[in-house]
């Protein structure tokens, strides 16, 4: 039986299960069924493990190495955002809030979601009130997931 991938009906693509594949499931964590029990300080869960589960194609090397780039990049972003900010850049903040938020939704890092698209709300509407505060907590909200996958076997290096 074929699923949409993650539980989100925006991302059509149908992949097999990992039982249909014949790759066993831990009994929790990241390769496991049952979602991760953290929830950000914004009430939302940290990671949707099962989607980025998916996105990695249910491979531990593949996760291993989405995680680092996306904890890698998603720094760089967030640097890049608070120049955009000192300098006023409106149009550039809201570019860069409306990437990163999009990459990750795409990879189920949810936490961080929420701070990002309040940036590029305000940069569309050309204002920076309150864009410093979003920025810290996005900021946050990147430590959390950090935090989340140091206490993951599967993306351990």
């Amino acid at each position: 039986m074929m699923r949409i991938s993650a539980n989100d009906t925006s991302d059509f693509m149908l992949r097999p299960t990992a039982a249909e594949k014949g790759l066993p499931l831990a009994a929790g964590g990241i390769t496991g069924s049952k979602p991760a029990p953290a929830v950000s300080s914004l009430g939302n869960p940290v990671v949707d493990t099962r989607r980025l589960w998916n996105c990695a194609d249910e491979d531990r090397q593949e996760l291993q190495r989405l995680v680092e780039n996306y904890l890698r990049e998603m720094e760089l972003e967030l640097d890049k955002m608070a120049k955009a900010i000192a300098d006023g850049a409106f149009t550039e903040m809201s570019r860069l809030a409306h990437r990163s938020c999009g990459a990750s939704a795409t990879f189920g890092m949810v936490a961080i979601t929420i701070p990002l698209c309040e940036l590029e709300h305000l940069g569309r509407v050309q204002t920076m009130d309150g864009a410093r505060i979003h920025l810290a907590q996005a900021r946050r909200q990147l430590e959390l997931i950090r935090d989340f996958f140091k206490t993951q076997p599967e993306t351990a290096g």
